[in-house]
């Protein structure tokens, strides 16, 4: 969850997530923070009910490294929006 992440780390997140997608913050709501590995994720599915990112892998899945992934969704058409920021030092 976005409010558990030190303050910095959720800057740098919300920066990449405008950045990427182009969309001022405002008009963005932040679902969450998911770690997805980098190989093998074959679906993707958000449950808004339980607020939980629901996978679908493949072997590649096995062992691969997680990279974090935000979850957003634009407020005008609720268009659901991803982001990979780079992790830094």
């Amino acid at each position: 969850e976005p409010q558990r992440l030190p303050k910095a780390r959720w800057m740098r997140y919300t920066l990449a997530l405008v950045k990427s997608t182009g969309e001022n913050i405002r008009a963005l709501d932040v679902l969450g923070v998911f770690q997805v590995p980098v190989r093998g994720v074959v679906g993707l599915r958000y449950d808004a009910r339980t607020g939980r990112v629901l996978l679908e892998l493949s072997r590649e899945a096995s062992g691969a490294p997680r990279v974090p992934m935000i979850l957003a969704r634009r407020r005008e058409d609720r268009t659901i929006l991803t982001c990979f920021p780079e992790e830094g030092p």
